[in-house]
């Protein structure tokens, strides 16, 4: 994966939320990218190394109302943790355990960390 296909993939969310709307009969954002890919584009930055974009587009998640999972989070524990910003990577650890996910579910979470 290279920079421009970050890039590209960026401008693609860009593209699709630049304008949406909410449908509230269904309770449901339309014309607004998933979770799935914001965690994807995260997941790819941090492999790259690229731990400042993962973090930015988390903040961008959080900012256009998706909120992340404990796939999300997976990636970004993991990423914290391989930069040895351990403090980060701990309070990221915190927001997931607020989601009340089943403990199941967090232990890839606390693989990330570990690992």
């Amino acid at each position: 994966v290279t920079a421009g296909e970050f890039e590209t993939a960026e401008d693609v969310l860009s593209m699709h939320t630049t304008s949406f709307s909410v449908d509230t009969a269904n309770g449901r954002h339309m014309n607004h990218p998933n979770i799935e890919a914001y965690t994807e584009l995260i997941n790819g930055y941090a492999k790259a190394g690229r731990l400042d974009k993962a973090l930015g587009m988390l903040q961008l998640m959080r900012k256009r109302e998706v909120e992340p999972n404990e796939y999300t989070y997976t990636c970004i524990v993991g990423a914290l943790a391989r930069s040895n910003k351990i403090r980060q990577a701990k309070k990221m650890i915190e927001y997931a355990l607020n989601l009340n996910l089943p403990r199941k579910k967090l232990t890839p979470i606390y693989n990330a960390f570990i690992s």
